[in-house]
């Protein structure tokens, strides 16, 4: 997944996988924390719906995504446009797991070609004793 603009389902899909599937033990460190606290607040956004809550129940109780129907999806993407403070919530701490879950790389090869006299840009952060150019 790439972060940016997430849709319901990815958000869905990453809260359930980081919190509900995954468990405290095979979690990357923090990201299983910010998974739980993603999925508790879907389920209290969308536990106003009957169906949803049933739903999510269910899949809490399954451990599996297969008996999620679509209509939750809906539900979600509603609450999503209804409420941008949810939205916005809930999309940052989507991205947050998918940030902590990544493994920390300790080598980072970027190869980067212009045939033209265009500048490239690497944008992120780097932490290191050395660096060379």
């Amino acid at each position: 997944m790439v972060l940016g603009t997430l849709s319901a389902g990815e958000i869905l899909t990453i809260a359930f996988e980081s919190a509900v599937a995954v468990g405290c033990e095979k979690a990357v460190e923090g990201a299983w924390d910010k998974g739980k606290s993603l999925w508790g607040i879907i389920r209290r956004q969308l536990g106003r719906e009957p169906e949803a809550e049933v739903a999510l129940a269910l899949v809490e109780q399954s451990q599996t995504l297969d008996y999620l129907p679509s209509e939750i999806v809906q539900f979600l993407q509603a609450e999503l446009f209804r409420d941008p403070a949810f939205a916005e919530q809930v999309r940052c701490l989507a991205q947050e797991v998918l940030v902590l879950g990544q493994p920390e790389a300790e080598n980072i090869a970027i190869n980067a070609t212009s045939h033209d006299e265009s500048t490239q840009k690497v944008v992120g952060k780097i932490e290191a004793k050395e660096v060379n150019f």
